[in-house]
């Protein structure tokens, strides 16, 4: 509950934050707004705020509050407030239109059960220029086959596979496609086409990779070897106990100075923290003497939420709990600019994490274990925040990879 009312508060600062310096209203009344077809979404681009021959000055008032509701929606839409996001994305759409707007708008009308409608928002979304083909016409097959509309969801999903849409293992579990894979010609059409669309792993920006093959060297040739402590053993995965005493230390100069970068790997949990201070589970941290968390990327049970944070600024995502059913699962995370994205099973969630340079001192990157510091200079750690778990395929980028090449680390076979 704490969370959600600071989420809550956040929606009313960026209400007040982003208001513009004249109060602008839209022209429109409910009784003339269709905002699924095509001739309301050519009128209001046209005529910010449903006013005809608008000044510059209103249109920009009329685009820049469309904005801000929009990112007020979308904040609903990750407390899975879709009702209320709905409500937001409207209002939007009385001021602007933007090919985002009803991205986002489908996928609120989505998660409400309103097939026909996201999928009237998503081609909109297309016809305004959205770049991401392969996410609108993967979602337009999902919601197609929800309505259990082989013809239309195939060819959709064909669609998002030929725009670089290539998460094959996460075609075969998603449930929104369940009615398409319970088709006789599903295995034969999957196959087929992961045959010729699937990517190689990316190669370049590959500061490390540990795949764990018997020993913790680095195979990206760069020569970042790790070293184990405490009974932590390598046998085809890393395996970090649940103690304080085992974890993984890389050298430090492997995100040390980074800017944007990519971490991938795939983890299994033993054991699940729930009691204690900060319950969770540590993946991998850097710090230095004068600063425990200069980078820390840590599930925490008690929010059931990721967290992420550069220089002790933590921010957190809610996650998907199935991650406590002990079995493998993908996670990637992306620092792009200042954006902080988390892919866990190829999902995606993002936010603002600023654009810091990483700060890592002298073997300040460990794994497994949730790093502070004494004030003698100590590491001090404890056990309800150990990893207590399996890590396989570790890799570090020094950039931020594409969508193409993020599909293709999650459909790797671990």
């Amino acid at each position: 509950m704490f969370l959600l009312l600071i989420n809550y508060s956040f929606l009313s600062l960026v209400l007040l934050a982003g208001a513009p310096d004249v109060y602008v209203e839209s022209k429109l009344t409910n009784s003339n707004k269709d905002y699924l077809s095509l001739h309301y979404v050519n009128f209001i681009r046209e005529n910010p705020g449903g006013i005809p021959k608008a000044s510059s000055e209103e249109k920009e008032a009329h685009i820049s509050i469309a904005k801000e509701l929009t990112d007020v929606g979308y904040q609903f839409y990750k407390l899975k407030e879709d009702k209320k996001a709905v409500e937001k994305y409207e209002e939007a759409l009385s001021h602007y239109a933007t090919d985002r707007l009803y991205y986002h708008y489908g996928n609120s009308l989505s998660s409400i059960k309103r097939l026909e409608d996201a999928i009237k928002a998503y081609k909109i979304s297309l016809y305004l220029g959205n770049n991401d083909k392969e996410r609108v016409y993967y979602n337009i097959a999902c919601s197609y086959s929800r309505l259990k509309d082989e013809g239309k969801a195939l060819e959709n999903l064909e669609n998002a596979i030929i725009n670089g849409y290539d998460n094959f293992n996460y075609l075969k579990i998603d449930k929104d496609l369940s009615f398409l894979r319970s088709k006789k010609d599903w295995e034969r059409w999957i196959t087929e086409r992961e045959k010729l669309f699937r990517v190689n792993i990316p190669r370049n920006g590959l500061v490390a990779e540990y795949l764990f093959n018997g020993n913790t060297n680095d195979e990206s040739g760069n020569e970042y070897h790790g070293t184990l402590s405490g009974n932590a053993s390598v046998d085809k995965v890393l395996k970090i106990g649940d103690n304080i005493e085992d974890y993984m230390t890389i050298p430090y100069t492997v995100l040390n100075e980074l800017g944007d970068f990519t971490i991938s790997l795939f983890i299994k949990l033993d054991s699940i923290h729930k009691e204690g201070w900060r319950p969770g589970h540590a993946i991998i941290g850097g710090s230095r003497k004068s600063q425990s968390n200069a980078f820390l990327l840590f599930h925490n049970y008690e929010l059931k939420a990721w967290e992420f944070s550069i220089e002790d600024s933590r921010q957190t995502l809610p996650m998907d709990t199935t991650i406590f059913d002990r079995e493998w699962h993908s996670l990637i995370f992306i620092r792009n600019g200042t954006k902080g994205i988390l892919y866990t099973d190829g999902k995606a969630l993002e936010e603002y994490v600023g654009d810091i340079k990483l700060n890592i001192g002298e073997g300040g990157v460990i794994i497994g274990q949730e790093q502070d510091f004494s004030p003698e200079g100590n590491l001090i750690f404890q056990k309800e925040q150990s990893l207590a778990g399996k890590i396989d395929n570790l890799r570090i980028y020094n950039r931020a990879l594409s969508n193409k090449e993020i599909q293709a680390l999650y459909n790797e076979n671990r």
